[in-house]
């Protein structure tokens, strides 16, 4: 969950660098470009939570040119 990131965070000593933020990626807007974009909602497969679409347009709105995400890429395999 965000508050036990939140807490990572803080136990690291890094609130002032990181500010942890959760909502509906599609729909948030943090009011700002950021310079890395986390994003944890991969489920079984990442095609099925809709991570294309949400992450798209999160970092469509939010991320800097020079920005970067995690993860960067997501393949899915089948045997």
């Amino acid at each position: 969950s965000a508050e036990m990131v939140r807490e990572i965070v803080a136990d690291n000593g890094m609130s002032d660098r990181i500010e942890v933020v959760a909502g509906d990626a599609a729909t948030l807007d943090i009011g700002q470009q950021v310079d890395i974009v986390i994003c944890e909602m991969i489920g079984s497969f990442g095609p099925e939570c809709g991570i294309e679409r949400a992450m798209g347009a999160f970092c469509a709105r939010h991320l800097k040119p020079e920005g970067t995400t995690i993860p960067r890429s997501l393949s899915t395999c089948l045997a």
